[in-house]
């Protein structure tokens, strides 16, 4: 993955955002209250999906600043940490 990957990642996470803060908005003005907390149940939803993704991004940033390996680490036995 790459910038490019990255860059939807936080695409995806600011839709979700919106989403989120859609819903939270059409809650804030419902008379209703059973649809007032469904609309809530979705903010929370959309929510935990932006967090996902952030997580996501995260471990890909991670795997990106991947520094390689030193040189001694092909001298360990295969077979290290003996079982």
């Amino acid at each position: 993955m790459g910038a490019a990957t990255l860059q939807q990642l936080g695409d995806r996470i600011s839709t979700c955002q919106e989403r989120a803060e859609q819903c939270r908005e059409a809650a804030a003005s419902e008379v209703d209250e059973r649809v007032r907390q469904q609309l809530l149940d979705l903010e929370q939803h959309w929510q935990q999906l932006a967090e996902s993704y952030q997580y996501v991004e995260s471990l890909e940033r991670l795997l990106l600043d991947q520094r390689p390996l030193p040189p001694e680490v092909d001298k360990l036995p295969k077979d290290y940490p003996p079982e």
